[in-house]
């Protein structure tokens, strides 16, 4: 196995268990960080960030699996993405000290879906550059 197929599996991982942390993490004893960024509410923008890399990490981690071409690829790659963010929603309705929250889902999809189209530019340019 070359260090590609272990660092960006390891990396995708990682990231997976941080976006847990943020979710299901305890962090009432931690100071205010604001209320809103650019107009956006604050919790509103660390979701859409806290998506937006799912889909070039798992590209990376996953690489040749394009069966089904790129776009079939991304969609299938942004509905895991999706369960996974409903799910994180779910898991903290059922907790004593979190919410789920729809408007929280709609963040997470939002970043998942510029995420998505953003890779396909990526890779175009990552090939442009492999002369």
């Amino acid at each position: 196995m070359n260090k590609a197929g272990f660092i960006f599996p390891t990396l995708f991982v990682l990231y997976v268990a941080a976006v847990l942390f943020c979710c299901f993490g305890h962090f009432e004893s931690l100071p205010d960080a604001g209320r809103s960024f650019l107009g956006i509410p604050a919790d509103k923008a660390a979701h859409f960030l806290m998506f937006l890399p799912w889909a070039a990490l798992f590209c990376l981690a996953f690489p040749g699996k394009e069966k089904n071409g790129l776009a079939g690829t991304l969609a299938v790659i942004f509905l895991l993405g999706f369960v996974f963010a409903a799910s994180t929603e779910a898991g903290q309705y059922f907790t004593t000290y979190r919410e789920g929250d729809l408007k929280d889902l709609l963040a997470d999809t939002l970043g998942l879906l510029a995420g998505s189209l953003a890779v396909p530019a990526i890779k175009s340019h990552s090939k442009g550059g492999q002369r």
